[in-house]
């Protein structure tokens, strides 16, 4: 979705150094002590008629799109759309072992130029690709009449209307909370769709926060198929989707937690982004924040003010952990000194949303205006049934269409799983036991300790039964198999070891 609505890129080898500094014997980035180290980076392009003074600061554009039309797909241009097409029945350009296609120097072929940064990316974009194929098929057999031309705009349109109904309908609400966004009340000429830096640059980076760092394959059962990867051996490896394909991958992606929005960034990100250290690689932490000030972004409580907000006056109104105000006040010293995207990610969380107060009023802005000046929207473009079914359209249904992928929760932005159940004691000689067992039952047990072990045998929840003896967990990170082991109280110890085994597949 990023890919789809801003893209700005730095000046090339040529342009402006704004380097970052690395503290002397970083164990990462400085390990022999030189202190002289430090992390790259190129200054943006800005529009040439800006920067000219304090009056006329830098103004960063976008290179494609900034409404959410499938560009990633499509690309933003006639000659890349051309690029992407078939040119018979209407359908994009595909492999024949169903991915994306590549060009004569090998590279990914599609709508964005950063499909190929991680496999991940690359296995959404290849699912919509195939779900316009599929379209195409459908049109055409409904009515074979129909040109190239007439087909391909067809099939066009739906897909960026599912992307914009799923956008909207499952992912916004997932993040922001139900009622965040307006209620949409058509299309409106004078909102201004153009890309906030604010957003591009600092709130909608939250997603770099909730990556994982390791990538698995799973099959319909939520089990293991293969090895797992780490992200940064998924870096620019489109190649590797050759062996694995997109299904497993999206089965996987569906079948796991995202990490905590907050300030913490995984390894593969921290410090092996695109390469390991002193190769290419890069941290991308420090790189959001030097990006802000390359931009110009205003700190995290002016910004909270031009966004309608009221300022905050202590560490303690942005975060309740006590620990991070400390941390935030020793590298700030002053709450007005705090770099947006940082303060951003350090917020305590709205209730019911993903992130914090000014990410979600950011946000709500910049998709509400995207959606309000777009006259091609698909509620303005769709009526009836086609609509109903729009509305219906969850990415799940998009990922079973097209891959023999099942078995998936109906909304895969949430990875919900339960498991519950109750512990009785089934036999005793004790007068009380004898008659609950007269009377067909056994005797519940309170108190009583259970543990949940993943599949290396790792505890990593526990639990005490309730007064009826039941128990629930539900502190599952993906799906696979789990077991339950009975532990017992200081009354009530299981004769022998007593374990469940689970599988958790969806």
């Amino acid at each position: 979705l990023d890919h789809d609505i801003d893209l700005t890129s730095d000046q090339g080898t040529a342009g402006e150094s704004f380097d970052i500094e690395v503290p002397a014997g970083d164990p990462q980035f400085d390990p022999a002590s030189t202190g002289i180290a430090s992390i790259a980076l190129i200054r943006s392009q800005f529009a040439s008629d800006t920067g000219t003074s304090l009056d006329n600061p830098r103004q960063q554009a976008s290179e494609i799109t900034a409404y959410v039309d499938g560009s990633q797909v499509y690309g933003s241009d006639i000659e890349t759309a051309n690029s992407l097409r078939s040119f018979e029945g209407g359908k994009l350009l595909i492999s024949d072992a169903g991915l994306l296609p590549t060009d004569a120097d090998g590279s990914i072929m599609a709508g964005d130029i950063r499909a190929d940064e991680n496999i991940s990316l690359t296995a959404l974009q290849t699912l919509f690709v195939r779900e316009h194929n599929r379209l195409a098929d459908e049109i055409i057999a409904a009515d074979s009449t129909l040109t190239d031309e007439q087909i391909y705009q067809q099939a066009r349109a739906i897909v960026i209307a599912e992307i914009q109904a799923i956008t909207y309908n499952e992912f916004l609400p997932a993040l922001l909370g139900d009622r965040a966004i307006a209620r949409y009340q058509g299309y409106d000429s004078s909102v201004n769709p153009t890309i906030a830096n604010e957003f591009s640059t600092a709130a909608y980076r939250f997603g770099h926060s909730t990556l994982n760092d390791e990538i698995e394959f799973f099959d319909n059962n939520g089990r293991a198929v293969q090895d797992s990867i780490t992200l940064a051996e998924a870096f620019h490896n489109p190649q590797l989707l050759e062996e694995t394909g997109i299904d497993t991958l999206l089965k996987y992606e569906a079948s796991t937690q995202a990490q905590e929005v907050d300030l913490e960034v995984v390894e593969s990100l921290r410090n092996a982004l695109f390469g390991p250290p002193g190769s290419g690689g890069l941290d991308l932490a420090a790189l959001n924040i030097q990006r802000g000030r390359d931009h110009g972004l205003a700190d995290y409580n002016s910004t909270r003010q031009a966004y309608g907000l009221e300022a905050v006056s202590s560490f303690d109104e942005i975060t309740s952990d006590v620990e991070l105000q400390g941390k935030l006040e020793s590298l700030y010293g002053d709450v007005n000194n705090i770099d947006l995207w940082v303060g951003l990610l350090a917020e305590d969380h709205v209730r019911g949303a993903s992130v914090g107060e000014l990410t979600q009023t950011i946000i709500t802005d910049q998709f509400e205006r995207l959606r309000d000046a777009d006259r091609f929207w698909y509620e303005n473009m769709f009526s009836g049934s086609e609509l109903r079914q729009l509305q219906q359209t969850s990415l799940s249904d998009i990922i079973e269409r097209n891959s023999t992928v099942s078995g998936l929760q109906d909304n895969v932005f949430f990875m919900v799983a339960e498991v519950s159940g109750q512990v009785t004691m089934a036999a005793s000689t004790t007068t009380s036991n004898r008659q609950a067992q007269q009377r067909g039952r056994s005797t519940e047990l309170e108190g009583v300790a259970l543990e949940l072990l993943d599949d290396a045998g790792d505890v990593i929840d526990s639990t005490t039964t309730d007064r009826s003896g039941n128990y629930r967990f539900s502190s599952f990170a993906e799906t696979g198999d789990y077991q339950i082991r009975l532990v017992g109280s200081d009354q009530h110890q299981p004769i022998s070891a007593a374990t469940l085994d689970i599988l958790v597949n969806n």
